[in-house]
């Protein structure tokens, strides 16, 4: 399972963080059970409805999760000890790592999740963090569900705090748009292939090369056109010039002899 770290945040680093893109879900936990060892609570959220079971043995803490519906959800809730609602914004701001900031009724906690305990223990947490709570039981959500909130904490914030977060912010966002602008150059590098087999001619004869129309005077033009009909079509070349045209008096004597 992931191991996380939770942090108090300041309000004024909180109204920063908002204005960045986030992702944001609301989540209800009802908490069933809780002892030393072992914590067992069920989770709705947008993804679906899980029952969960934590526990904390010599090895570390482990997580086994099950599916259940949403009426299943509903009766578990209704004979759970307590329960929390809470809103999760996931802000990826300048670390390389997803940032969640769940923001309680009255309380706001900053959380970041890792793959193993040597990552978790190496991370620095950035100057526009808080103080660590993660460690502390009365900032964990089974406490707020059934103990209730804690006595809200002032996070001294210094301008120096402000600056560090709008300096990860900025890195992130010339990221991103590197980002964005790399995937565009590489949409654009489209090379189309075509084929190098001849065109065939109209009537489907073999070997004959597509004729080429060169550029040139107007009338030379038509010329190959009306050309390159006459071969597509098997007939001698229409000549674009009128032909021309004979005189009245041979074309009645022509008929008459006709006749």
């Amino acid at each position: 399972m992931k191991i996380e770290r939770t942090f108090l945040i300041a309000p004024a680093v909180v109204r920063l963080m908002q204005r960045e893109r986030v992702v944001s879900r609301d989540i209800i936990e009802g908490y069933l059970s809780r002892t030393p060892d072992r914590l067992q609570f069920v989770r709705i959220e947008p993804e679906g409805c899980n029952l969960l079971l934590v526990a904390h043995g010599e090895g570390g803490k482990t997580e086994e999760r099950a599916k259940v519906s949403g009426a299943q959800a509903k009766a578990l809730m209704d004979v759970c000890q307590g329960r929390i609602m809470y809103r999760r914004n996931l802000v990826r701001i300048g670390l390389g790592l997803d940032v969640y900031l769940d923001r309680f009724d009255g309380l706001d906690l900053v959380s970041v999740q890792f793959d193993d305990a040597a990552t978790a223990a190496a991370f620095v947490p950035p100057a526009w963090f808080g103080t660590e709570v993660g460690d502390n039981e009365a900032y964990q959500k089974a406490s707020f569900a059934l103990e209730g909130m804690p006595q809200a904490e002032e996070v001294a914030v210094s301008n120096a705090t402000v600056i560090a977060f709008l300096d990860a912010a900025e890195t992130s966002a010339a990221a991103g748009a590197a980002g964005r602008l790399a995937a565009l150059m590489a949409a654009d590098d489209v090379t189309v292939e075509t084929s190098a087999a001849p065109i065939a001619p109209f009537g489907g004869e073999e070997g004959r090369q597509p004729r080429e129309v060169a550029s040139g005077p107007r009338d030379g033009l038509m010329s190959e056109v009306l050309a390159g009909l006459s071969d597509a079509l098997g007939t001698t070349a229409v000549q674009p010039a009128e032909k021309e045209r004979e005189p009245l008096v041979a074309l009645v004597t022509n008929r008459r002899a006709r006749s």
